[in-house]
């Protein structure tokens, strides 16, 4: 991997870049004001095919409206047959049923909805039919000139307005995905006519394996940057859908590319050492590596807990709530192998939204025999009431505020509760028993968590740490051990990448270097942090921004501190529950407790509390109910 020289005082590449360079307009295909065959007023076909041609009339909105009729068995689906055409004719598909139980030739589209009253009208057997723009414009980008296409797409071949039929189809997905000749990524519209010159130089990247790569100055990466804000990036359906493709290109424009050179390319990105993209971009590709490694992964036989695919997959989008769940249910993990017809749990699209967070609540528990999903609830102070009834240690799957602080499966990870017998957990109607041991209490808490984005200066964070956290605790004894704890709780204990801190002094080196690189005068105050001069203040001001934003520090009744969840509150319980990796933060309520979020405590994170001679934590296990 190739690396760039790096710089005391670190300039993003975007505050040099040339914004006056001028871009070629798009000149073909869609555009913002929409080519005739994404315009509701339709044009009469230019189609050759007296077979194919339906005598159409001018205007597609006058047609009688589709109709759709039922599918004749449980494998069966329906094919689009996208008739040829010219940039300027109206879209024509016509619609087929067949058994997947035969051989089949198709190519699937994946692609993002985009805004769902954003629709169009196309042409399906002489009827009139609306599907969302994004997939207008993808298929205008698909059509051919002379010969027709076979292809599989969902807002066509499935009818969105039977929701039976949805679950059913839903069940489908994983096959008809596999069993495509290929998958065809739409990405969108290339407005400025940029996807040649991207896909040409990140092909000439992945040859040259990164050795040679533009500088982080050259427009290159603004292009780049376009392409990972794409919606499709951020979309969940999408993840299931390219990780299960034998096969998958990439369509930007009129301009195609391999999955693999994309995928590769984001991969380099989420190595590299350099701010290359800025924030907004930076997720796309994010989630491109996953998307990729994934599906490497799934092809080598590596899965994970659905659980965890949960969890990796949290910031992806759904229109539909229930589709954060559903949306995953085709891929095979350690819990569940669809491909034999084990699927985690049944889609049914007559079922609300929190039903479906609870029966997989229940699931999760129930195969999985451990408490590690209370580590992914992250509570907020508003619900409506389908969510208020429902039980505090249910994830809300729909809604994302910020990394979780626990490791992944796939890396090593905390060991806060080594010490505790193992007792699997019970469920009795909505409530959670679990054993466990109550550690503290939360004695002092920020009065509001940090929005590191756009709100906090990260420095400030550093300074609240040592100023009014750290000068109040007595429960790390030496110098070295202050500087430690200053340093791992600000980062959660992890590095720039996720993975728990393997080399404390490199860590605190790295926070030294971003303080040297800092303007604040109120550093000046703080202790000198030995090895300043060769650590890399940009891996540790990400791995702050990673493990602060959204939350709050806290300082124990025993002068632990540590992070917790946005909503901890003074004289909230900080407890070890038997079998979960980290602290958890209860709050009493009803006889019981409610579930605040997990916590990282310095000095307790790998089993400490419990080993300790003289420590306060209760000799016995005492029961929990989650509530």
């Amino acid at each position: 991997m190739g690396r760039f020289p790096s710089r005391k005082k670190y300039r993003p590449p975007w505050q040099r870049w040339n914004y006056n360079r001028k871009h070629p307009r798009n000149q073909t295909g869609c555009s913002e004001s929409l080519c005739s065959s994404c315009s509701s007023s339709q044009t009469s076909s230019g189609v050759d095919d007296h077979d194919e041609k339906l005598g159409i009339k001018a205007d597609a909105d006058a047609l009688e409206p589709y109709s759709y009729s039922k599918l004749a068995g449980e494998d069966t689906i329906r094919i689009l047959r996208l008739l040829p055409g010219q940039v300027s004719d109206p879209i024509q598909v016509r619609v087929q049923h067949v058994s997947m139980s035969t051989e089949q030739d198709y190519i699937a589209v994946s692609y993002a909805w985009g805004d769902r009253m954003a629709l169009r009208t196309i042409i399906c057997e002489g009827k009139r039919i609306q599907i969302p723009i994004s997939l207008c414009r993808a298929l205008t980008h698909m059509r051919r000139p002379l010969h027709p296409i076979h292809l599989w797409v969902d807002a066509i071949c499935i009818n969105q307005k039977d929701e039976v039929e949805k679950s059913r189809q839903v069940r489908r997905m994983r096959n008809i995905f596999m069993k495509a000749k290929k998958v065809s990524v739409w990405l969108g519209q290339d407005i400025r006519q940029s996807a040649k010159d991207v896909f040409q130089t990140m092909d000439a990247m992945i040859k040259q394996d990164f050795q040679t790569v533009p500088s982080p100055e050259d427009l290159f990466w603004r292009d780049v940057e376009r392409l990972f804000r794409t919606k499709w990036f951020g979309r969940l359906w999408c993840l299931q859908e390219v990780i299960l493709a034998a096969d998958a290109n990439v369509q930007w424009g009129t301009e195609v590319a391999p999955w693999k050179t994309v995928g590769e390319t984001a991969k380099w990105i989420r190595s590299c050492p350099v701010q290359l993209l800025r924030r907004s971009a930076m997720r796309g590709a994010n989630n491109a590596h996953l998307m990729y490694m994934l599906g490497d992964d799934l092809k080598q036989n590596k899965l994970v807990s659905f659980l965890e695919l949960l969890a990796l997959s949290w910031k992806f989008e759904s229109s539909d709530r229930r589709d954060k769940i559903y949306g995953l249910l085709g891929v095979p993990t350690t819990d569940a192998d669809p491909s034999s017809g084990d699927i985690f749990m049944q889609p049914d699209y007559t079922t609300g939204d929190a039903e479906v967070y609870r029966r997989c609540a229940f699931e999760i528990i129930q195969k999985t025999q451990s408490l590690r999903l209370l580590l992914h609830v992250q509570m907020t102070d508003y619900e409506d009431q389908c969510w208020n009834d429902l039980p505090s240690w249910v994830p809300r799957w729909h809604r994302y505020i910020h990394l979780m602080m626990v490791p992944s499966e796939q890396v090593s990870s905390f060991s806060a509760c080594a010490a505790l017998p193992y007792f699997p957990p019970r469920i009795e109607d909505n409530t959670l028993f679990a054993q466990g041991r109550k550690l503290s209490q939360v004695r002092r808490v920020c009065y509001d968590p940090w929005n590191l984005d756009y709100d906090e200066n990260p420095e400030a964070v550093v300074i609240c740490a040592w100023t009014q956290y750290l000068a109040s605790s007595f429960a790390y004894k030496t110098n070295d051990e202050m500087l430690k704890a200053w340093c791992l709780v600000l980062t959660a204990g992890k590095d720039w990448n996720g993975e728990l801190v393997d080399n404390t002094q490199l860590h605190l080196a790295d926070m030294g270097a971003y303080l040297r690189n800092s303007d604040s005068s109120w550093l000046m105050d703080l202790p000198e942090i030995p090895g300043a001069e060769a650590g890399d203040g940009y891996r540790f001001d990400l791995a702050l921004r990673n493990a602060c934003q959204g939350r709050k520090l806290l300082l124990t009744d025993d002068s632990y501190i540590g992070l917790g969840p946005e909503f901890t509150q003074e004289d909230d319980l900080v407890c070890l529950l038997s079998g979960l990796v980290m602290p958890i933060i209860l709050r009493p309520k009803d006889k019981g407790y409610q579930v605040v979020g997990e916590a990282y405590v310095h000095g307790i994170m790998f089993g400490e509390a419990s080993g300790k001679p003289g420590n306060n934590v209760s000799t016995e296990l005492e029961e929990f109910q989650l509530h």
